[in-house]
């Protein structure tokens, strides 16, 4: 029973220690990234290196799916960090922003297959009763790096190299991959009735949705002057994404059919909304307002804040509001946040009222878009997947919309986002 005990708590130590790594690494790219695109040259292609990232992981999350329920957390896990570490190494010495971008699509596919795994991971090792507060917790490990994250990135970028922020994340992402892999080599392969037997055609699926959504992304970048290839990938993107999407949620998500479809379609718009304004926000006012980015980087620090506060006061159990109150709520305060960023750039307008702004706009998602964390009977790679899947689609259409729109330096036309 003390083995059990001290395997459990050394696994929730590597978990809780890996998603405040992976929660460092999302804030302090986002507060970096516009150095990094001046550094490269490349702000005109600013939203590439985040919705391609969202692009690898669409397909990392439906491989790490199919791949946990036949195989197990382990292989896919291990995989998973190695893409994650790997990519962020390959942005960290990257050159030129292609080399980024590329490092970016690799670091992408890992942290999808990850998301997915320590879904797996939390229902192989931990009984049920114990999975809520285990998700606690990484809700929770959420908070530091949402802190510190963005002011210490900043500060890197600044004082010293923008490369620091990648390269500082990788030594200790291994370090809790060992000690996960110390405690999970011994759990049993999942039995041969759990393998879902359209894994194969799911993997298509996912290659096809991202291999179409890089295709649109691609040519929706051409939209100042597009020409015959740029309109024909468009079309081709397009296909491809209409045939995959729909079988990689559930039946009726894209018309909203009432049930669980239905909240994960809103999800979706949550996420869109709220990652396609935030992913802007330290270029807007680091560019427009003249702030430095660990300064841009506080009203970062805000929405993060206010998310993990609209999501413990959503899961309160003395909260009496029906859960269509709270997802209506939350709506309103993600609508009124993204415009009340778009106000803060006007000429005249203060920089600083984008912090208490967006920290209200994130209390809306965080109440609103958490409704449907928990997992329900069956594989738990597909389910996993599929709610984080829908996720990633609204980010990675929300940083499509921002680039069709005008590009540029100009980032007041940006200033309209968001993970997760």
């Amino acid at each position: 029973m003390a083995e059990r005990a001290l395997s459990t708590s050394l696994v929730s130590v590597a978990i809780v220690g890996l998603v405040t790594l992976i929660a460092f690494e999302s804030m302090g790219v986002i507060t970096a990234m516009p150095m990094v695109a001046t550094d490269l040259d490349a702000v005109r292609s600013y939203s590439l290196a985040f919705s391609l990232f969202f692009t690898a992981s669409l397909l990392g999350m439906v491989l790490a799916g199919g791949w946990s329920d036949v195989h197990g957390p382990t292989a896919p896990l291990v995989t998973g960090m190695v893409l994650f570490a790997g990519g962020l190494v390959l942005c960290g010495t990257a050159t030129t922003f292609l080399v980024l971008l590329l490092g970016r699509l690799v670091s992408g596919g890992g942290a999808g297959a990850l998301v997915v795994t320590m879904y797996v991971v939390v229902a192989a090792v931990y009984p049920e009763r114990a999975r809520p507060k285990v998700f606690g917790w990484v809700s929770a490990a959420w908070v530091v790096p949402a802190v510190v994250g963005p002011l210490l990135a900043g500060w890197l970028a600044t004082e010293h190299s923008w490369r620091l922020v990648f390269l500082a994340v990788p030594p200790f992402a291994l370090l809790a991959l060992v000690m996960l892999m110390s405690q999970l080599r011994s759990l049993p392969r999942p039995p041969p009735g759990a393998r879902p037997p359209d894994r194969r055609v799911r993997a298509l699926l996912g290659l096809g949705l991202a291999v179409g959504a890089a295709l649109l992304q691609w040519a929706v970048q051409q939209f100042s002057a597009p020409g015959p290839t740029a309109v024909a990938a468009g079309l081709v993107g397009l296909v491809l994404v209409v045939g995959s999407l729909p079988r990689l949620v559930p039946a009726g998500t894209l018309r909203a059919a009432r049930g669980l479809p239905s909240v994960i379609a809103v999800r979706g718009l949550f996420t869109a909304a709220f990652f396609g304004a935030e992913t802007y926000i330290p270029l807007a006012l680091h560019a427009e307002k003249g702030l430095s980015l660990s300064a841009a980087g506080l009203t970062l620090t805000s929405g993060a804040l206010g998310w993990a506060a609209g999501s413990w006061l959503q899961g309160r159990p003395r909260l009496h509001a029906s859960r269509h109150v709270l997802l209506a709520t939350g709506a309103v305060l993600v609508a009124l946040g993204v415009s009340g960023l778009s106000l803060s750039m006007l000429a005249g307008a203060s920089a600083w009222v984008a912090a208490p702004v967006w920290g209200a706009g994130s209390r809306g998602d965080g109440s609103g878009a958490v409704q449907h964390e928990r997992p329900g009977p069956g594989p738990v790679g597909p389910r996993g997947a599929r709610s984080q899947l829908r996720r990633a689609a609204g980010q990675r259409r929300a940083w499509e919309h921002h680039r069709g729109g005008g590009g540029g330096g100009r980032v007041r036309h940006h200033a309209h986002r968001r993970w997760l």
